[in-house]
């Protein structure tokens, strides 16, 4: 059985603090739009079965009630979470970021920065070249 968030993780997701740790990420990532799905479940039906679902239908999913949910970001498996009980609103706590996010996020990181280096050294350049 799953445990309950606590009320810091709540105010969290629903009062919009930002995390501890958070680090600023370069201008143009704030306004590139993801698709974030979180996904309770899943299951196959035949062409023959979809036209007789009707209203009230009970479709059973793969997942228990207390299995983690999937964290798709553009369709690709980003983590794990679960699904806390919040003031009439759907959230994700995320449990746990797929290993290979973080190195992403880490590669990114260092590649933003090496970025930003190389710029630097560009502008000085350019400064000396239009002092002669």
């Amino acid at each position: 059985m799953s445990a309950q968030p606590d009320e810091t993780q709540i105010e969290a997701l629903f009062g919009g603090e930002e995390s501890a740790g958070e680090e600023a990420a370069p201008g143009w990532v704030h306004d590139t739009m993801l698709r974030f799905d979180a996904e309770l479940g899943s299951e196959r039906l035949t062409a023959d079965e979809v036209p007789g679902l009707r209203d009230g239908a009970v479709v059973v999913l793969d997942r228990a009630v207390d299995d983690p949910i999937e964290l798709l970001v553009n369709g690709t498996p980003y983590g794990t979470g679960r699904l806390p009980l919040g003031d009439d609103e759907w959230a994700v706590l995320i449990e746990e970021i797929a290993p290979q996010n973080e190195e992403a996020a880490a590669e990114a990181d260092e590649s933003s920065q090496e970025e930003m280096e190389t710029d630097s050294v560009d502008e000085s350049v350019d400064d000396t070249e239009g002092s002669d």
